[in-house]
């Protein structure tokens, strides 16, 4: 996995009749395969009485899974995961749920129905960027203190936690990309009288340049 890449923040859930027959999509968030199927048997579970519990997952770079779950052949599942491709997204699941109901769609209409019951689901969601970050401790004496605050306001950086004891601690979220460029600036900013600390790492999402 990159240090950037787009998904889902948040389930999502809809749902539309499309003559007669209704069509509830979902979509989640998920990380492995794992977490992918087990998705998928919870709604095959909430569903039991369905026609058709089709979907499709993209997982990394590489995974890529679809199911028609008894639909023509790439008329449900692939049509689900070309909406996702399309989309740039990854990490993320997508079921469509339906009940027939009594009119036949042909392959053209299949294909539009669960490519309607996909968008509709991510549309319920949020899409974001997922953006690496390191979680950053800064340590420096509260004569620097002013022009720190300042800097991490100005530049609307995600702090977390301060700590008020012989130095002060910060601790913050920093994008992985911008760390080099953001520790130059501290150095220059006290004089090199400070320290940072890589603490971990994780994916966040990024909304209109903005952790949410």
């Amino acid at each position: 996995m990159s240090e950037k890449y787009k998904s889902v923040d948040s389930y999502g859930e809809d749902e539309v009749i499309i003559e007669k027959s209704r069509f509830i999509g979902y979509c989640k968030p998920v990380e492995t395969e794992e977490e992918a199927n087990d998705f998928i048997n919870e709604i095959k579970e909430l569903h039991k009485t369905a026609t058709h519990n089709c979907y499709a997952y993209v997982i990394g770079k590489n995974v890529q899974r679809f199911s028609d779950d008894g639909e023509p052949s790439h008329t449900a599942g692939m049509p689900i995961l070309t909406t996702l491709m399309n989309e740039g997204l990854t990490n993320v699941c997508v079921v469509v749920t339906r009940y027939f109901g009594g009119v036949l769609l042909g392959k053209g209409g299949l294909v539009r129905a669960y490519t309607t019951g996909c968008k509709i689901a991510l549309e319920k969601s949020v899409i974001v960027d997922k953006i690496m970050h390191y979680r950053v401790k800064l340590k420096l004496d509260y004569s620097n203190l002013g022009v720190i605050e300042n800097y991490l306001n100005n530049a609307e950086i995600k702090i977390l936690e301060k700590v008020f004891l012989e130095d002060v601690d910060i601790i913050l979220y920093m994008d992985v990309e911008k760390y080099d460029s953001f520790l130059e600036d501290m150095l220059e900013l006290t004089s090199g009288n400070i320290s940072s600390e890589i603490i971990d790492s994780e994916y966040l999402s990024i909304l209109n340049g903005k952790i949410i």
